[in-house]
């Protein structure tokens, strides 16, 4: 678990599931780079995202987009314009 409400910037690194303790309104960018997402649910991973709503920049590796992607059988909440 993560408290540290003054964080400005956050690289995680891991296959095991993230939590905030409190909301961290100083974090202006973060870096998710989450391994081994069959670990992970679609609705773990955004409700993570949903806690992160004050990040200014957030950059996603690929397995965790391919994750969120297939979130509700294929209903894809992100929109991607090609």
């Amino acid at each position: 678990m993560i408290t540290a409400p003054n964080l400005v910037f956050l690289l995680f690194q891991s296959a095991h599931l993230l939590q905030f303790s409190t909301e961290l309104h100083s974090l202006e960018k973060v870096d998710l780079r989450v391994y081994f997402t069959d670990l992970w649910s679609g609705s773990t991973i955004a409700g993570l995202l949903q806690q992160l709503h004050n990040v200014k920049f957030l950059t996603l590796n690929l397995e965790l987009v391919e994750v969120l992607w297939n979130f509700k059988n294929g209903n894809c909440f992100i929109k991607i314009d090609k």
